[in-house]
């Protein structure tokens, strides 16, 4: 009891001995009445949105009388919201400033409660309880429960990086986890197909991983998780394609006789001249005679070479 008395939002004075009864009655009143949740009423909302828990007020006799309004949740020790006439409300922490009771004039019962902007935390069962100040504990019961279901769209959690490089027969795990209220469902596309499971492609741990080994050229593509429930679907791509590496320019050096300068490749295997005393500028050379023209440079390449006789004005070629 005396914890009652130090979390109450009323400010307690000696002279108000009829709330100091009214702490106690409240006390008794929790303990003694054992829970009549068969006959809830159930309420789903989506997350962000504003629900009235509908509860009268049933006075002994059609006689208003003082009374205390209180709302408890299940699993809560604190009540979440107590009201009690020309006293400040108490409003548990984590729904301040979104629990009120609703105006008289509305068109709910006298002890409904208005939640607002509302969370996944906030799903459970809630009490409306009414305590009458001149009557005992147990005799005039008033309690009503609801159960309120927190309804989420998906939103994802963990998603696979957008482009994924692989070389043929890697393996590879696609992680997509999404969370929501009711659970998302998981589905997996290829290239706006369902993926379809075989030895080395499979969809494990519900959905939320697709795993391909060995992987193929008929692997590569993009790749497509969906989640989804009641509430709307999501989706995330990753693109798996064939590692690119860096391409380095070889440089092709060959010496002949007569003596030319460094030459590089041409088109159609022809090896034009790169002339040093023509500033840069690259023209055929043709070398009356004979002409040995050798290749080499390349990594493991032990070098490629011909001779002939350019009887036809043509340059050397490999």
């Amino acid at each position: 009891m005396g914890m009652w008395l130090n979390l109450a939002p009323f400010e307690i004075n000696l002279h108000h001995i009829s709330l100091q009864v009214l702490f106690i009655i409240t006390l008794f009143q929790l303990k003694g009445v054992s829970p009549d949740i068969n006959n809830a009423v159930h309420i789903t909302a989506l997350l962000g949105e504003s629900v009235v828990f509908n509860c009268g007020v049933d006075f002994p006799g059609d006689t208003p009388v003082p009374y205390v309004l209180q709302w408890e949740k299940k699993g809560q020790d604190i009540p979440v919201y107590i009201w009690y006439d020309s006293y400040p409300t108490h409003e548990a922490e984590e729904y301040k400033g979104r629990i009120s009771r609703v105006s008289f004039d509305s068109p709910f019962g006298m002890a409904s409660l208005n939640l607002t902007n509302i969370r996944e935390a906030d799903q459970g069962w809630y009490e409306c309880k009414v305590v009458f100040l001149n009557r005992s504990p147990n005799s005039h019961k008033n309690g009503t429960w609801f159960h309120l279901d927190v309804h989420a769209p998906p939103r994802f959690s963990v998603t696979p990086e957008e482009v994924i490089y692989v070389n043929l027969g890697d393996a590879i795990i696609l992680n997509c986890q999404a969370e929501g209220t009711p659970t998302p469902e998981i589905v997996w596309y290829k290239d706006e197909n369902i993926v379809d499971v075989s030895a080395t492609t499979g969809v494990f741990n519900d959905g939320t991983e697709l795993r391909i080994s060995n992987i193929r050229s008929q692997d590569i593509g993009d790749y497509t998780c969906i989640a989804r429930n009641g509430e709307g679907q999501i989706s995330h791509s990753a693109r798996v394609i064939i590692a690119v590496y860096p391409y380095f320019p070889r440089w092709c050096y060959y010496h002949g006789s007569p003596h030319q300068p460094n030459q590089t490749g041409g088109g159609e295997g022809f090896l034009p001249v790169r002339s040093e005393s023509n500033a840069g500028q690259c023209y055929s050379q043709v070398v009356q005679g004979r002409c040995t023209c050798q290749r080499g440079g390349l990594p493991g390449d032990a070098g490629n070479h011909k001779d002939r006789r350019n009887s036809s004005h043509k340059p050397c070629q490999f």
